[in-house]
């Protein structure tokens, strides 16, 4: 009880805002605009685990780790779409490297998650750019299986700390910032990949 009602507290000013709700309804404001909502507050400065469990909550009950990386993927490609692939390729390897070395490593970490996002961006979308012939030194894993281990929280964090990442290291190059690709793009991606819940 506890939790939520801390919860509920801290999400009261932005779910209002964009619902017009009091801060005990928003769950039954619609999934995008609750997401919009609480990764406004987590742009604001907002504890992350606070946000991530809120994110959690918004998610359909069959959602899965593996079906959150699609969202992830998404988002990260409307990114990419807006940079330059022919830029001079001494630059692009060293900001995959920064990318790379701006989020922890291990199973549990997001350097995994990095380098899915970036190999799997371009066969998303083919106009993100592609990043991939950076990552050779960088081991190929099965990113759908590291998901599931991670589980809906952990994907969710590793999947935040990648996008905060891209958008500091190519958001000049793209011209999206971190308000847009977290607090636009990647709700309307969770979205658009039928992961968030809908009213009934």
């Amino acid at each position: 009880v506890a939790a939520g009602l801390r919860s509920c507290l801290e999400l009261a000013p932005y779910v209002r805002s964009r619902g017009q709700v009091g801060p005990g309804a928003w769950l039954a404001v619609p999934g995008p605009v609750a997401a919009e909502a609480v990764l406004r507050a987590h742009l604001e400065g907002r504890d992350r685990e606070l946000v991530v469990d809120l994110l959690a909550e918004l998610l359909e009950d069959d959602v899965e780790g593996a079906d959150l990386l699609d969202g992830l993927v998404c988002a990260a490609s409307q990114l990419l779409a807006h940079v330059d692939q022919s830029a001079d390729a001494d630059v692009r390897r060293s900001q995959v490297a920064e990318l790379l070395s701006a989020v922890p490593g291990g199973p549990r970490g997001a350097r995994w998650m990095m380098a899915a996002l970036l190999r799997e961006a371009p066969v998303h979308d083919a106009a993100a750019a592609d990043l991939s012939p950076h990552l050779v030194a960088e081991p190929a894993s099965d990113p759908d299986k590291a998901a599931q281990k991670l589980g809906r929280h952990g994907t969710l964090g590793a999947g935040l700390a990648c996008l905060e990442a891209l958008a500091a290291v190519l958001g000049d190059a793209a011209q999206m910032d971190a308000e847009e690709l977290l607090g636009q793009v990647l709700p309307s991606a969770l979205d658009e990949h039928d992961l968030l819940r809908r009213l009934t």
